[in-house]
């Protein structure tokens, strides 16, 4: 009994919500997220596989933005070749369109929703996003029109579901803040998200101007009231959030220097009395630092020996070497030195990796010439053109999350069910004999199963010891006689 009690313990905890405690600089409460309608089964495990792993205090998230054939921008990328799925854990897809009533949607104008089937990635190890916003959105047309902006972006992220093509995240990159009732519509629309579609994460790539230590006019210090609302000490439902390192004034350093960056961590990580903003410092690795992939792609570019100093400086004060950039395919013609640069920041062995490296090197992809944006605007993150990347899975080297051992559990049962089995023969085999010869392979007679006195120290039938009122003497006599 004992044994089968434990078994059933032990089966029963493999369905228990796992507690973050081993995890305490996780935002999360729970590393499980409740799968959403029409994800398969392969799905959701993969993306809980590389989101447990993500939840280690040292592992590294690096974001890169893809600029697809897409209604909602267009960057010149036409297929996942230019992502380097070695070291990049997130890749926010830039951007889905959003018109003047606020319907959200997510078309590809060119190619299939198969060819860019977001499951050629999570094999990889890299989970895909819906990125919504971009220097060419009109942020009003979501946050004015928030019932129809998230039923609709519900309804999108439902139909890749369908497709077998799931998002993971939702990012926004809603740029140049309006004024303050803007930003409270942003807290709305994010709080409603969540309460309708809980199975996502919620990831930002905020530009790096919009917050300051001190006075400063407006869109300084804008997501104060986001950061507290949503962050750690608030509703604690952000993922990631991805600072945009450039195109903007966020330093008394020249743009694009290792000071300039480490700024920026610093002004969005620590709390800042003057202003009530409440920062992110017991959770410091919600923050992402988000820089450039090339020269072109806007102002405050910086090479990878400069990322690296910064995020080795930012991870070793702070404890968050997450990096962020815009974008895959400018990463790419650059032989990927953005990206790897982002990955080599953490020190050798003391990051969890996020998935297994795959065989991927830039020189096996084909060469992608870069196209000027047609019709839209380049889909960077910032005014110019740079959208961050998301960050919500491991270190730069990839590793698999921790899996429940399926072939030990089915062990435990099939040893537990023998078990049983033999213990249940026994029992008849020595009630058999017993009532036969009066005792029990001969050792103990059978009057020794009855209590000394009480009212069944004269029973005929056995089984009337163990009925309501036999006494308690005669129960843990027989217990220790029969060797249970």
């Amino acid at each position: 009994m004992l044994f089968l009690r434990f078994l059933t313990l032990f089966l029963g905890a493999q369905d228990v919500v796992v507690s973050t405690s081993a995890y305490s600089k996780s935002s999360y409460s729970s590393v499980t997220l409740p799968r959403p309608e029409g994800r398969s089964d392969w799905h959701h495990e993969q993306f809980q596989q590389l989101y447990l792993a993500s939840l280690d205090p040292q592992a590294q998230t690096n974001f890169g933005y893809w600029c697809g054939p897409t209604i909602g921008g267009y960057c010149g990328s036409m297929s996942f070749d230019d992502i380097n799925t070695n070291t990049v854990t997130h890749v926010p897809f830039a951007f889905a369109s959003i018109t003047s009533d606020g319907t959200v949607s997510y078309e590809y104008d060119q190619g299939s929703v198969q060819q860019y089937n977001s499951s050629i990635l999570i094999a990889q190890g890299t989970m895909a996003g819906l990125s919504l916003g971009g220097s060419g959105t009109d942020a009003d047309n979501c946050l004015e029109n928030i019932d129809n902006c998230v039923t609709t972006l519900g309804k999108t992220l439902g139909y890749y579901e369908s497709v077998g093509s799931p998002f993971y995240f939702v990012d926004s990159d809603f740029e140049k803040p309006k004024d303050a009732q803007q930003m409270q519509n942003l807290i709305t629309f994010w709080t409603m998200f969540n309460e309708q579609f809980p199975g996502y994460l919620i990831t930002m790539a905020p530009e790096c101007a919009y917050l300051w230590c001190g006075a400063a006019n407006w869109p300084y210090n804008s997501y104060v009231p986001v950061v507290n609302a949503l962050g750690p000490y608030g509703a604690n439902i952000i993922y990631k959030i991805n600072a945009q390192s450039y195109n903007n004034w966020c330093s008394n350093s020249p743009a694009g220097t290792a000071q300039f960056f480490e700024d920026v961590a610093t002004t969005w990580i620590t709390a800042c009395p003057s202003t009530g903003y409440q920062g992110l410092e017991s959770n410091p690795e919600i923050f992402g630092l988000g820089v450039l992939a090339a020269d072109k792609d806007g102002d405050g570019y910086a090479s990878p020996s400069i990322v690296v100093e910064a995020l080795q400086w930012i991870g070793g004060t702070y404890g968050s070497y997450n990096g962020m950039f815009w974008d895959t395919l400018t990463d790419l013609e650059n032989n990927w030195i953005i990206s790897n640069g982002i990955a080599s920041a953490v020190p050798q062995g003391s990051a969890a990796p996020t998935r297994a490296p795959t065989s991927h090197s830039p020189t096996s992809h084909p060469t992608i010439a870069p196209t000027s944006p047609t019709g839209q605007p380049t889909s960077n993150p910032t005014s110019p053109t740079g959208q961050p990347s998301l960050a919500p899975s491991a270190s730069p080297t990839v590793m698999s999350a921790p899996k429940s051992d399926s072939n030990t559990i089915a062990l435990l049962i099939y040893c537990g069910a023998g078990l049983v089995g033999v213990i249940a023969m026994c029992s008849i085999a020595a009630y058999v004999v017993r009532k036969r010869t009066g005792s029990v392979f001969g050792f103990f007679p059978q009057e020794s199963y009855r209590p000394v006195s009480g009212d069944y120290a004269n029973a005929d039938d056995e089984s009337q010891l163990f009925m309501s009122g036999s006494s308690s003497v005669a129960h843990s006599e027989h217990s220790k006689r029969s060797g249970m």
